[in-house]
């Protein structure tokens, strides 16, 4: 029940919806009529406003966002074919990151960062001769009528990039399934080293996920980020910014939680 409910405590206690609703709250306490307190309630108001509006440019700033990625979590380097098979790595294990839904020609698509994943798996995968396991079923606040995702990357694979996967895990719902699920598949071919790919931010759940049902694991990072080379865009709100802030906010908290 937890895991089912967790996305959706997620959405509302962290950012950005728990600084609207700070705001909100600012709001709230503006328009409140109590002549014997008006003026501290009034205090408060605008002050949880003002607090609200500014954690919001300071978390879209892609200075703040850099930081935190930097600080927050666990950095990891990246990784190369050759490395892979000096560690005689016996699979690539690549994690789902989500898929579009009710595009114009009917077919579901990998999300930008699942084609991310994919694509640089694949490109380890021919230059080391590697095979690869993807993974994903539906996660836990998908729609009813989703689709695996790892049946969605097997397509997109042949298709796009005339690769064949070696392996699909379908029924997991979050990284610590996947992680679960993918060793009862592999091991049982002896397989027990692999390289896992996934999001820089997202390396550092994962890797203690797959590390705990059994793998010895081999990050292969990728999606850094990297600093703009005009410092002075780097004090404005940018969507890419407030996203990965979002996504530090986010696996900070799973590292809490050990999820």
């Amino acid at each position: 029940m937890l895991s089912f409910i967790k996305p959706f405590i997620s959405a509302v206690i962290l950012p950005p919806t728990s600084l609207f609703l700070l705001i909100f709250l600012g709001l709230f306490l503006m328009g409140r009529k109590n002549r014997s307190n008006e003026g501290r309630v009034q205090f408060w108001g605008k002050g949880l406003i003002y607090l609200g509006i500014c954690l919001l440019w300071v978390i879209s700033c892609p200075l703040f966002s850099n930081w935190l990625l930097d600080h927050g979590l666990q950095s990891f380097p990246m990784t190369t074919a050759q490395r892979l098979n000096d560690e005689k790595v016996q699979a690539i294990v690549v994690l789902g990151a989500g898929v579009e839904l009710d595009l114009p020609d009917g077919q579901p698509q990998l999300q930008a960062g699942a084609l991310d994943r994919l694509r640089y798996a694949i490109q380890l995968s021919r230059a080391s001769q590697i095979p690869i396991l993807v993974t994903g079923g539906k996660g836990w606040a998908s729609r009813s009528d989703s689709v695996n995702e790892s049946d969605v990357t097997d397509q997109v694979a042949q298709s796009a990039f005339a690769y064949p996967i070696r392996w699909k895990e379908s029924e997991s719902h979050d990284t610590k399934e996947s992680a679960v699920n993918a060793w009862q598949k592999l091991n049982p071919e002896g397989i027990q080293k692999i390289a896992l790919v996934t999001h820089f931010w997202h390396m550092q759940r994962s890797e203690r996920n797959f590390t705990k049902a059994g793998f010895n694991v081999i990050p292969a990072p990728m999606g850094q980020t990297s600093m703009n080379n005009n410092a002075f865009f780097m004090f404005f709100p940018s969507p890419v910014a407030m996203k990965n802030s979002l996504n530090a906010f986010h696996e900070m908290a799973g590292n809490l939680l050990k999820q």
